[in-house]
């Protein structure tokens, strides 16, 4: 006798062919509406073009009405990240600023020679004996 496994159901509501509100059928957003090219936008502005975009009379106008009118956004908010690690210092903070300005710490070492593998390079017996000579020195140094 044949056994006829019962077809699993998916998890969900299934798509449904044709329109289905679900499904980005739009595509991307257009140039300069996405997050990553409005933030971008913004951090070139200064808060004098924020203020004439959101209106004096806003709380967010008053607010920027404050600082300084012809610096960038991208200025003030790294003065005041540097200024936040210094009085209320972050561990975490830091290594962003750090990381974005020094570049990321290396956490993996390559101990391959040039052809690959981890063998030590082969040395002349006078490069040896100097070596060694050179330990000795500092080892009799130590004392």
């Amino acid at each position: 006798m044949k056994v006829i496994k019962k077809k699993k159901m998916p998890r969900g509501k299934p798509f449904q062919k044709g329109f289905d509100e679900r499904r980005h059928l739009t595509g991307a957003p257009a140039r300069g509406e996405s997050q990553a090219e409005v933030y971008g936008k913004s951090m070139n502005m200064t808060p004098k073009d924020i203020v004439l975009l959101v209106g004096r009379d806003s709380d967010l106008g008053r607010s920027y009405a404050q600082m300084p009118d012809d610096v960038p956004m991208k200025i003030l908010l790294a003065l005041r990240n540097l200024a936040a690690e210094m009085f209320e210092p972050s561990s975490g903070r830091m290594t962003m600023i750090m990381d974005r300005t020094e570049g990321k710490v290396m956490d993996k070492l390559d101990l391959s020679n040039k052809d690959g593998t981890l063998r030590p390079e082969e040395m002349k017996p006078s490069e040896l004996a100097a070596r060694a000579a050179a330990i000795l020195e500092l080892l009799k140094n130590a004392k």
